[in-house]
């Protein structure tokens, strides 16, 4: 009996997601930068600040989500603010290139336990040689720079914005957490610069004001710091040569920064996909799908043009009640393209927080040429990868008082020109099992045949000529599936139909009935959720 469309939709979307935090959004600040050139007095109070949150946990969340997003994204935690530079036009300094220098950066954060972060370390993508004005110095050394053009400030909730000029990103230690502050200040001086001496010094005078604030997320502090207004006439323009914008003896450090504007996380920016596989296909066998589950997450990255310059992702073993060995695959369909991949095997073994545990043989590259899909073994011979502890049959599935972490597989694919984003395949993208035993392919509903599978160095599967090239059996039941949360895996040997018993008639109405038919599993056959402490 063919499956409809509405199952196979849900059933390929449905997804498990592990997520700390919500994607993050920009916030345009309500305080800004007064037209003495410091917050002075005045200092931003981000725990006040109400474009953040309504509630003080609200804003203390909004802050911890933009944290967490930097950790993921550039392995390092900090906030980055973008400043909308509004000043006169002094000297040289025109509506084009218009800049401020500055003197300090102070965030000060106060934890609900008393102690207290003064956090001074801050920077700029440029930087400029200057004189203060203090005693009239004429002695010139490095100051970082805001520069800008003129324009207006209307942060949106949009992916990519212009409206703002340059970031200022300040560092924040992994150790703070910002869901336990209670004070969170932030202090900015501009540089009283020595204007006597003209160019630069008055060029990157304060005589305007007042800045504008926006805290930041990763995509469009990639967008400002890609653009890099002031130090590039067309910044908005990226497919154009930069134009070089005038700022006098400015200190580009544009060229350091990654030059992917935006990831694009899926799920999500922290969160998994979870899918599992019944392998003794096309017989149903037991039906318990816990032969092999998955946890897997990509990301693209995205250029100013909005093209796929790089995907990266990492997957982890989670079950293995299997006799049988498999390989797991992830295949990318991109139309064409050219570039390298680099592929990664870890086991936990060492595992401590932070570190991603001992690698399993080298790290490899590869080419690929003119390739209309990517076709990634990330896990070779499961059973040799993930055995069963001592005294038990299987891996996480049985109810045995040993729980294996799983290994994890990290891959890297990075283009030679930029491909297209339409012409990338939909997520979740086709996780699919290859199963040595019998040599059968299991992909999810709606899925193809992994036609280049022998051009890539994979073995030959027999489903075509078997003429086994759909993943449902007669009546509809999937032999791979994305799970949906919570998920609780079934206990070694209690089929689907018995560990959760909405799950038949889910089936049997294509997906119109008992659509949370994971939320009341038989809690006698299936393992808790918060036992399976996969994510490292």
């Amino acid at each position: 009996m063919r499956r409809s469309s509405v199952l196979i939709g849900a059933l390929a979307t449905a997804s498990l997601l592990f997520s700390a935090t919500s994607s993050a959004l920009s916030y345009r600040l309500s305080e800004t930068v007064q037209s003495s050139g410091t917050t002075g007095s005045k200092p931003i109070k981000f725990h006040e600040e109400l474009n953040l949150g309504d509630t003080l946990a609200a804003r203390m969340q909004a802050l911890e989500t933009l944290r967490l997003e930097s950790v993921a994204m550039e392995s390092e935690s900090k906030l980055v603010l973008g400043v909308d530079v509004n000043e006169a036009a002094n000297a040289t300094e025109k509506a084009e290139t218009q800049a401020v220098a500055l003197d300090s950066v102070r965030l000060d954060i106060t934890m609900n336990d008393g102690s207290v972060y003064n956090l001074t370390e801050f920077s700029t993508l440029t930087k400029a040689l200057l004189a203060t004005g203090k005693n009239g110095a004429e002695t010139r050394q490095d100051y970082y720079t805001l520069l800008g053009s003129t324009g207006s400030n209307a942060i949106t909730g949009s992916v990519f914005k212009d409206k703002f000029d340059s970031t200022l990103s300040i560092p924040v230690p992994e150790n703070i957490d910002f869901n336990n502050a209670v004070d969170v200040t932030l202090h900015i001086d501009f540089l009283d610069v020595n204007s006597k001496l003209g160019d630069p010094e008055l060029f990157y005078d304060y005589t305007n004001g007042f800045e504008d604030l926006a805290l930041l997320d990763d995509a469009d502090a990639r967008y400002l710091d890609n653009a890099a207004k002031g130090v590039i006439l067309n910044g908005d323009d990226p497919s154009q040569e930069p134009i070089p914008a005038g700022a006098p003896m400015v200190i580009s450090l544009r060229d350091q920064q990654t030059p992917y504007v935006e990831w694009i996380g899926y799920p999500s920016s922290t969160g998994y996909y979870l899918v599992g596989y019944e392998d003794l296909y096309p017989s149903l066998g037991d039906y318990d799908f816990n032969d092999l589950t998955v946890a897997y997450r990509v990301e693209v990255g995205l250029d100013l043009n909005s093209q796929v310059t790089q995907i990266r992702g990492e997957a982890i073993l989670v079950t293995r009640g299997a006799e049988y060995t498999h390989d797991w695959h992830l295949r990318l369909g991109i139309n064409s393209g050219n570039g390298k991949i680099t592929e990664s095997l870890y086991q936990p073994e060492a595992y401590e927080f932070g570190v991603r545990g001992a690698q399993v043989g080298t790290t490899t590259t590869r080419n690929f040429n003119n390739a209309s899909q990517i076709d990634l073994r990330g896990f070779a011979d499961t059973k040799a990868l993930f055995p069963a502890p001592e005294g038990c049959k299987f891996t996480n599935t049985p109810l045995c008082d040993s729980y294996v972490q799983g290994p994890k597989y990290i891959f890297n694919i990075t283009f030679n020109s930029p491909i297209d984003f339409a012409s990338l395949s939909p997520a979740p993208f086709d996780p699919y099992l290859y199963v040595r035993d019998t040599d059968y392919e299991i992909h999810l509903i709606g899925e193809s045949l992994a036609a280049q599978r022998t051009q890539m160095g994979y073995e030959k599967s027999q489903n075509a000529d078997t003429g086994n090239t759909t993943f449902a059996d007669e009546n509809g039941f999937p032999f791979g599936m994305m799970l949906a949360s919570p998920w609780m895996p079934t206990v070694e040997g209690w089929s689907m139909e018995v560990s959760y018993p909405d799950f038949t008639p889910y089936v049997e109405t294509r997906g119109n009935s008992q659509k949370d038919w994971y939320k009341r599993p038989d809690s006698t056959k299936v393992h808790p959720s918060d036992r399976f402490t996969w994510r490292w």
